[in-house]
């Protein structure tokens, strides 16, 4: 009796531990669903490409020379699973300043209740790494702050149905602010992203110069 009582009271503390184990992530947090209506405005296929102009004149060629998407399983230490997410990023060449950009996103920065999805550039080339800032919000909450590096504060400033420049109408545009845009010699910018366009305005707010797109090729 003594030898089933022991065995009964051992398959219990088993069931016990295995009961109170968390279960591992065997998903990413988001699903692809989830994620589309960021992609529709940030994320571009090779043959993409961009034209800018600004203030003075100046012309800048943009093109996406690599894009790629996917989910990455993250582990600690000891080999379990810590989390699995999903993420994409278009790199993009800018011919002006002959500086790469690449725009991504990765949803283990997307924090819940509600859902916020962030989406970050970064400004880089070969012996010169510039810095990271937050291109984006979504959903677009008017008012919402973040911050970013340097303690710069990155806030959706507006949302427009239709926003014009010249003669061309972009639909369900976000307008972002940077206090401090470290990419743009800390400067204040405001980004203006359309969407299945990209970055349609940068306004360099100290520098009193505005870059708007011209002309645009897109590939999603």
């Amino acid at each position: 009796m003594k030898l089933h009582a022991c065995f009964y009271l051992l398959a219990a503390v088993i069931a016990l531990i295995y009961g109170c184990k968390k279960d591992e992530p065997d998903e990413p947090n988001v699903s692809y669903e989830d994620i589309k209506p960021v992609k529709d405005y940030v994320y571009f296929q090779l043959g993409t490409y961009w034209i800018y102009e600004d203030n003075y004149g100046n012309v800048d060629s943009m093109y996406v020379y690599s894009a790629g998407e996917g989910i990455d399983t993250v582990r600690k230490s000891n080999g379990d699973i810590e989390g699995i997410y999903r993420f994409f990023q278009s790199k993009i060449h800018s011919v002006y300043d002959d500086y790469n950009y690449y725009i991504g996103y990765n949803s283990g920065w997307t924090s819940f209740h509600p859902t916020r999805h962030q989406v970050f550039m970064t400004k880089t080339k070969p012996g010169d790494y510039v810095g990271q800032i937050i291109l984006m919000e979504y959903p677009p909450v008017i008012g919402n702050i973040l911050y970013g590096e340097k303690n710069s504060i990155v806030k959706i400033e507006n949302y427009y149905q239709i926003y014009n420049i010249g003669l061309v109408n972009y639909v369900s545009v976000i307008k972002m602010s940077n206090s401090i845009d470290i990419i743009n010699n800390d400067q204040r910018t405001n980004y203006l992203i359309a969407k299945n366009v990209g970055i349609i305005q940068e306004e360099l707010v100290d520098s009193n110069n505005v870059w708007k797109v011209i002309r645009y090729n897109i590939i999603q």
